[in-house]
């Protein structure tokens, strides 16, 4: 699997100081489609991502127009990426929340240019617009993604640790910036893989889960490891109740 990133550098990223960043959240309520939708960015910059996001809203965000939602930022693998948003809805995590009329959480699923890596400024700025536009809890927001989306994840939460309360990296590729790792020690994040990957190996995620609990002495850290499944760790993984019940625990 070919690696690549375009994140340094970007203020979008790459903050002055390592603080907290609070985005003002919508002036007027607006009400949402129920489910799964396909929304298009306000911001023209999408850089190396769509245009077009898929939006899903829980079931009661029309009638508890107070209430604030926990949101989950979902970042698919290389298969998904082009025009067809479709292709993003029939998979992980979207495809989870469509089927599952209780599913509590705001996701935001961008989707990745064709032939282009993870472009994390422009997901950053889509991250930003979701929260000047939604009622989303933003001491409760998570980052998930497989593949190609979890090399992202882990990237991106080196990169930014404010920004995301847990994450959730499946079948990912160690990172290009894992030196940076200890810079998570005290960020919760399960990582999931299967034994049997052979597009991505497992020594990927056995690398990141030594360097966390053993050289960066977390205790945040939490692994789980298949034996079998190939390189589809996630279906299993977003199908599994045990999971929301934990991001739901992790705060800001």
């Amino acid at each position: 699997m070919t690696i690549q990133t375009s994140c340094a550098g970007d203020s979008d990223i790459q903050p002055d100081e390592d603080t907290v960043v609070t985005v003002p959240g919508p002036v007027k309520f607006a009400p949402q489609s129920i489910g799964l939708s396909v929304k298009k960015m306000d911001n023209k910059d999408t850089g190396g991502i769509s245009s077009q996001y898929l939006l899903y809203i829980p079931e009661g965000y029309n009638e508890h127009q107070e209430k604030l939602w926990p949101m989950i930022v979902y970042l698919h693998g290389q298969g998904e990426r082009g025009t067809d948003i479709d292709l993003v809805k029939n998979m992980g995590l979207p495809k989870k929340a469509a089927s599952d009329k209780n599913f509590p959480f705001i996701v935001i699923a961008p989707q990745c240019n064709k032939a282009t890596w993870w472009d994390l400024p422009s997901v950053s700025r889509l991250y930003t617009e979701a929260l000047k536009k939604y009622n989303i809890d933003q001491t409760r927001l998570y980052l998930t993604g497989n593949s190609m989306g979890g090399f992202a994840c882990w990237e991106w939460a080196i990169l930014r640790q404010d920004r995301f309360a847990a994450i959730v990296p499946i079948s990912a590729p160690k990172p290009d910036n894992w030196a940076d790792a200890c810079k998570t020690s005290t960020k919760p994040i399960w990582a999931i893989h299967n034994a049997d990957d052979s597009q991505v190996p497992v020594a990927n995620a056995r690398f990141m889960r030594d360097t966390l609990t053993l050289k960066c002495k977390s205790t945040t850290f939490k692994y789980t490891e298949h034996a079998t499944g190939g390189h589809d760790a996630w279906t299993k993984a977003y199908d599994d109740a045990a999971l929301y019940e934990w991001l739901l625990q992790q705060k800001k």
